[in-house]
């Protein structure tokens, strides 16, 4: 209890401590004194409460007084404001308030306090009411009564649905009011809308300087609209002052070393009041326009300069748009300028072979102005050529690197188009500030299409190309075929192919490695027996065009396909039928050499030709005592010429074989059969006997095809075999018959084969 004590004896004493403390600052009003009274004065006319109040004593001219308003008995604040008045020679201060409702309709009232040096606020005065002694009995509009609806406190009001914003320039509505006495009063009512929330926020700066903000104010507003708008902008984390503006744009100074700004925009007015946040890096705000140019040079020395730009994106903002463009060039001390509509990017111009600077400004709406600059070097015709290089093909996009150069300054610019298209290129670029790489992806690009990507280095001087890079997002083999050259070079065992190919042509859909010939024999009657040969040869260079292929078939039918190769597989051919020809040395070294030999043999045997002929006469002339007519020597001839026919080996036709199971004997041997039983059958043998005898071969031309007639009882399996060749009738043979022994336990199978011996 006794800390207790302390602690509130110490409290009252600081408490007292402040109070006497305090200091009588010049210009307030003695501390503690009563608040201003004020007293309201209303003028229906023009619907306005007049406030009025003594200046305390010791207040200045710089005094400041809240003043707040309310309607109906629980007192709503519909109005909340500073004002400094001054006094004058009697001593009132006055205040005049404009109602957006009638006076008569509702009662208000009015408080107000001092605020000493805007920091220390005074107690406030009692309220003070404008009553409203008479009650509305009826609200018509437009000559129509409406059912009353009571508000409260006194309120009447009326609900009119599916009204019209009127169209006239002032936008106000009239209505009349009769109170309890009669009295009819006429009101007018202004038409507003309470504020709407700032849409598409967004900050840009040209210069690192300074920043403007731009958004979408929403529904236009009339300048007869006494409902005031007020667009502030506060600084959440830059620790600057708000500022007013004015919309639908602010521009500000931009504070340095500041990279991350936090703003919040504010609109408010007597309906209500709307916010808008945004957060932004001034290093990602800096988006001058996006100017790129091509250079096009005539024989002339004249060069024709194509400007492009991309418009700056100012987001969705419709507010902010581009009146005009201003593109300005200046070559050998001479300025020109033209204008652009604000939908044109890009400016043809021709220009000299010096060196010419070209600047683009974007006129805004809201005044202001974004530029680009750029700078064409003069014409070199000394210029070192660009490094060329080809680019590998990536399913996501396209990888660049270049290599690095010391003369670029300022950052390089890659420009890409489709190759090889019938429809005018439409050149695209992207600016790389730094390093020496950037990356493109696929869905800027088509597959089977070539691209030529010009990589430039800015300098000081201009940017200058130093590289060409070209690739396929996507490689296709649909190649068109080459076109053959004729007539073809040929020989008894060769030929050689020639073509016309543009590998370099831009239509292409893939890199051109090489050329595949497909060579196929064309088989002919000549030819049945054997397949056709087919083989492939490959050139590894595009450039070579021509090839010769050897190894080939005298007098023979080639079909030769010539396509070009790609890394997906070769494209389409181009086909042609070639004959080589005849080899007509051959056919002459053939006919020649017994030739040559018999007039050689003839020229070394000449000089001996009477002994040669003597010993001819000898070999040829008939022994002695032999009396040889000569029909029986052309008899002779004869048979022994059918004797011989009867040896020659000839295709086995065809080929029959008869599989029956035996069970054959133990003591089964082999036996040579005669030839001359010709007509037997194969006819089952006694147990106790060989194994069954089969057919031989019949005399005369059989055919092979002849199946012997086999008959075995139920219990023995028999195995036959019969291969049969033709033979003439003439010739007398022997048989030879083979078997094989097997088990009495076991079921197997017995083979008989049949050759034949002539006894000639």
């Amino acid at each position: 209890m006794r800390m207790g004590n302390t602690e509130l004896f110490c409290a009252h004493l600081l408490g007292l401590y402040l109070i006497f403390s305090h200091p009588h600052t010049e210009g307030c009003g003695d501390f503690g004194s009563l608040p201003p009274k004020p007293n309201i004065h209303n003028f229906s006319d023009n619907q306005s409460l007049v406030v009025s109040w003594p200046r305390n004593k010791g207040a200045s001219e710089n005094d400041v007084y809240e003043i707040q308003i309310s309607r109906t008995k629980s007192h709503t604040i519909i109005y909340n404001s500073n004002v400094s008045i001054s006094t004058g020679d009697s001593g009132w201060s006055t205040f005049t308030w404009i109602s957006d409702l009638p006076l008569e309709c509702v009662d208000h009232s009015v408080r107000i306090r001092s605020l000493c040096h805007q920091t220390a606020p005074g107690p406030w005065s009692n309220w003070v009411t404008n009553h409203v002694d008479i009650n509305v009995r009826c609200i018509t509009f437009r000559k129509d009564s409406y059912p009353l609806l009571d508000i409260g406190d006194g309120v009447k009001a009326i609900l009119v649905t599916n009204l019209t914003i009127p169209t006239i320039h002032i936008k106000r509505l009239f209505f009349s009011c009769i109170d309890s006495t009669g009295k009819s009063s006429l009101v007018q009512n202004f038409v507003s809308f309470p504020p709407q929330k700032p849409r598409n926020l967004n900050c840009i700066s040209s210069d690192m300087k300074s920043i403007t903000c731009m958004w979408d104010p929403g529904r236009k507003r009339d300048q007869s609209d006494t409902n005031n708008q007020t667009h502030t902008l506060f600084f959440e984390n830059t620790g600057q002052a708000k500022i007013h503006c004015q919309p639908p744009s602010c521009t500000f100074p931009a504070v340095p070393q500041q990279q991350e700004y936090n703003i919040r925009l504010e609109v408010k007015d007597q309906l209500g009041e709307e916010t808008a946040t945004y957060s932004f890096n001034i290093s990602d705000r800096v988006v001058t326009l996006d100017l790129w140019r091509r250079i096009k040079y005539r024989p002339s020395g004249i060069r024709d300069v194509t400007l492009l730009w991309k418009p700056p994106a100012f987001g969705t903002a419709s507010s902010v748009k581009i009146q005009s463009y201003a593109v300005q060039w200046s070559q050998e001390g001479q300025t020109v300028t033209e204008l652009k509509d604000s939908g044109q990017s890009q400016a043809d111009i021709p220009i000299g072979p010096s060196r010419c600077n070209f600047t683009v400004q974007a006129v805004l709406s809201i005044g202001s102005f974004i530029s680009a600059h750029i700078i064409v070097p003069p014409k070199d015709d000394a210029e070192i050529p660009p490094v060329k290089k080809r680019l590998s093909t990536t399913a996501d996009g396209f990888h660049l690197w270049w290599d690095e150069q010391t003369l670029v300054t300022c950052g390089h610019t890659v420009e890409w188009c489709i190759l090889g298209s019938k429809a005018t290129c439409k050149l695209q670029w992207r600016k790389v500030p730094e390093g020496n790489n950037t990356f493109l992806p696929a869905g800027y690009f088509k597959p089977g299409q070539k691209y030529s990507f010009n990589i430039y280095g800015c300098t000081d001087y201009g940017d200058k190309l130093l590289e060409t890079q070209t690739g396929y997002i996507q490689e296709r083999n649909s190649v068109h075929p080459p076109r053959t050259i004729v007539p073809i070079k040929r020989t008894y065992a060769s030929v050689t192919l020639e073509w016309h190919f543009d590998e370099e042509d831009p239509a292409q859909p893939a890199f051109i490695t090489g050329y595949l010939i497909a060579v196929q024999e064309v088989k002919t009657h000549a030819h049945l027996g054997h397949a056709a040969i087919s083989f492939n040869v490959s050139v590894d260079d595009p450039r070579q065009k021509s090839v010769t292929i050897e190894g080939l078939q005298q007098d023979q039918e080639y079909v030769c396909s010539v396509s070009a190769l790609t890394t997906v597989g070769p494209g389409f051919p181009a086909s042609i039928t070639i004959r080589t020809k005849v080899n007509y040395f051959s056919h002459l070294a053939k006919i020649l050499t017994p030739i040559l030999l018999l007039l050689g043999c003839t020229v070394l045997l000449w000089p001996k030709r009477k002994m040669v002929k003597n010993g001819l006469r000898e070999i040829f002339t008939y022994p002695a005592g032999m009396n040889i007519k000569t029909p029986e020597f052309e008899s002779f001839l004869f048979e022994t010429g059918q004797k011989l026919l009867s040896q020659r080996q000839e295709e086995c036709i065809s080929c029959d074989v008869e599989v029956l199971t035996v069970k054959p004997l133990r003591h089964e041997s082999s036996n040579l059969r005669d030839p001359e039983n010709t007509n037997t059958t194969c006819s089952p043998a006694p147990q106790s006997s060989l194994a069954p005898s089969c057919v031989p071969i019949l005399t005369g031309y059989r055919p092979q095809s002849a199946v012997p007639l086999c008959q075995t009882p139920a219990h023995q399996q028999l195995v036959c075999i019969a291969n049969k060749s033709y033979l003439s009738p003439i010739t007398e043979f022997s048989e030879i018959r083979s078997s094989f022994e097997i088990s009495d336990h076991l079921h197997g199978s017995c083979a008989e084969r049949y050759g034949y011996i002539s006894d000639s």
